[in-house]
């Protein structure tokens, strides 16, 4: 059963190849579809390499600096928040005790 399974799906692979070489029409959409996938290729290629080109262009250096100056600018002005707080409540600790 296997053997004859075998047999017949191999003499229908023998027709197809038979059928691409000698229908020129069959030739024809065969090559169409491979350059097409070749062009599809070459574009999935050229977007990556785009890509790539502006994730190397990113300047993480500078990214870094502009985090850890925000983060520094907002812990100055916390410092100052609790160092007015104090000033206050050491005034006002001043004139309840006068």
């Amino acid at each position: 059963m296997a053997l004859k399974l075998a047999q017949e799906q191999e003499k229908r692979e023998d027709a197809e190849k038979e059928e691409k070489a000698t229908n020129p029409m069959k030739l024809l959409e065969n090559r169409t579809q491979v350059y097409k996938q070749e062009i599809e290729l070459m574009e999935s290629y050229e977007k990556l390499r785009d890509l790539n080109r502006r994730q190397g262009n990113v300047d993480y250096e500078s990214m870094l600096l502009k985090y850890n100056l925000a983060e520094l600018k907002e812990k100055i002005k916390r410092m100052q928040e609790e160092e007015d707080e104090n000033t206050i409540k050491s005034l006002m600790s001043i004139n309840y005790q006068a």
